[in-house]
């Protein structure tokens, strides 16, 4: 992927939905992105009225009005931005809400999506549950979720963007060091630092043999350490810091966002042995959840094969997705 040149907002006129929004114009006035606003109606016919089925008269008079009320919301949403010098447009589309989404990132092409934690309806389902984890799974583009209230790096009233620390989860793998580039992008561009976080999980014979796990859990704790010192090293448009700790995963690295007052938690869908559910899961559906900012993701593999043996290429470039 190239410089993100369109940020989609899925969009359900829910005033959790309206925090997705500031956030997405705020992105977009910070790097002159086009701003897509998208709505999804859901089949009507799968639908009950008042306990009843509704006749297919009804059905098709709701859905009249869905579609009336939808154009005037998202024509409203992209005259607001258009308003304050935004290129903006908008996509009204029928059936399911993931596969729809995903059709209109497809179409866009460098593209990051801006997803609020909840909605009105079926849309909260899009964040959490299967269908956020098909969305973030299969969309070819990077997804911020963010929520209200939380750790907000858009300021109001003017909506400016104060982003002074990132936290990456890294567990070594090529597929982790994917959200580097992306991470490095948003540090050069917005003045932030970047803590790298390993976390090393305690030996599951720590109980029986306490001693010899805890000689075990140090001499990982050195060789993380020591490797994401290196990485670290190897970084470079932005001040970037290495942390280990040992504990579960999604505790461990809430609590280092929490310690130092993070805005935004970068990190890959997949992970390898030991973090492979952080990145893919149980653990990331816990840290989107209870995280006190914003978790931006990107899909497994999109800059897998940068990221593998010794080539740094890509992680020096940080102007990679944001100039």
């Amino acid at each position: 992927m190239s410089k993100i040149k369109n940020i989609l907002v899925p969009t359900d006129f829910s005033p959790d939905a309206e925090c997705a929004l500031r956030y997405a114009k705020a992105l977009a006035q910070a790097t002159q992105s086009k701003l897509h606003f998208v709505h999804v109606i859901t089949p009507l016919e799968q639908r009950v009225v008042y306990g009843v089925a509704a006749v297919t008269v009804e059905v098709e008079k709701l859905h009249i009005q869905a579609r009336d009320y939808a154009r005037r919301g998202l024509q409203e949403i992209a005259n607001d931005a258009m308003s304050i010098g935004l290129e903006a447009e908008w996509h009204l589309r029928s059936g399911n809400v993931t596969s729809e989404v995903m059709h209109v990132a497809e179409d866009l092409g460098d593209a990051m999506m801006v997803v609020a934690s909840h909605g009105r309806g079926g849309f909260d389902a899009l964040v959490f549950g299967s269908t956020c984890e098909k969305l973030i799974r299969s969309t070819a583009i990077p997804v911020l979720v963010v929520k209200h209230p939380e750790h907000e790096f858009v300021r109001l009233p003017a909506g400016e963007i104060d982003l002074k620390h990132i936290v990456v989860p890294c567990d070594f793998s090529g597929l982790s060091k994917a959200a580097l580039p992306l991470a490095l992008s948003l540090a050069h561009r917005f003045g932030a630092r970047i803590t790298l976080v390993h976390v090393v999980e305690p030996h599951e014979n720590a109980e029986i043999l306490p001693e010899l796990a805890l000689s075990h859990v140090e001499r990982v704790e050195n060789a993380a350490r020591q490797a994401l010192e290196h990485l670290a090293s190897q970084l470079t448009g932005a001040k970037v810091e290495a942390l280990v700790r040992t504990g579960a995963a999604h505790r461990e690295i809430v609590r280092c966002v929490e310690e130092l007052d993070a805005g935004l938690v970068v990190m890959a869908t997949h992970g390898r042995t030991g973090l492979s559910h952080m990145f893919f899961g149980s653990v990331t559906e816990k840290i989107i959840r209870i995280a006190p900012c914003p978790v931006l993701t990107i899909r497994p593999g999109m800059h897998a094969s940068a990221m593998e043996g010794s080539s740094m290429e890509a992680l020096r470039d940080a102007s990679l997705y944001f100039g």
